[in-house]
């Protein structure tokens, strides 16, 4: 890092930050796609246009567009501040594990 950037906790601190925000966002993703097709996954919701009903539904794409603001922002600090360190976003709970 350079003399001006953040100290590294810092930056754990902003990436824990936006780790909680997009596990939250996913959440709340899914829960609307489930309103509108009880069966879908969270796999399901990497691809919406494999479901027009939900692809497709207003509500659906600005929350999912909120989401991909947040995993934009956690890539461009980690590819900025993190280059050679493993860092991944929580993913999901799914089947038995899930809400």
């Amino acid at each position: 890092m350079s003399q001006n950037a953040p100290e590294k906790q810092t930056i754990d601190a902003i990436l824990t930050l936006l780790d909680d925000m997009i596990v939250q966002q996913r959440s709340k993703c899914l829960k609307i796609a489930h309103r509108i097709n009880p069966r879908l996954t969270p796999d399901d919701l990497m691809n919406p246009f494999d479901w027009p009903e939900v692809g497709e539904n207003p509500q659906f794409a600005w929350e999912d567009g909120l989401l991909a603001g947040l995993q934009s922002a956690h890539a461009a600090l980690c590819a900025r501040y993190l280059p050679t360190e493993q860092y991944e976003v929580r993913r999901l709970k799914t089947g038995e594990d899930a809400e």
